[in-house]
């Protein structure tokens, strides 16, 4: 019973260790400069798995405007 009392210890710390670590997200490339009408391609990775009820967005900024939501 002690035993499993440590493992039980061990894996919530384990997970409560992982979920608050920072999840980082790199874009490639940071910034294009493109004409209007041309076909843009950018490519996203995560730094850990994203829990379920966790979101990633999208967003638009152009220079000197405001985030497009």
């Amino acid at each position: 019973m002690m035993m499993s009392n440590i493992l039980l210890l061990v894996i919530l710390g384990l997970f409560v260790d992982e979920s608050m670590a920072d999840i980082v997200v790199s874009q490639s490339p940071s910034a294009q400069a493109v004409q209007l009408g041309d076909t843009v391609s950018i490519s996203c990775t995560v730094s850990q798995n994203v829990l379920l009820d966790s979101t990633l967005s999208w967003y638009l900024q152009k220079p000197g405007q405001a985030l497009n939501f």
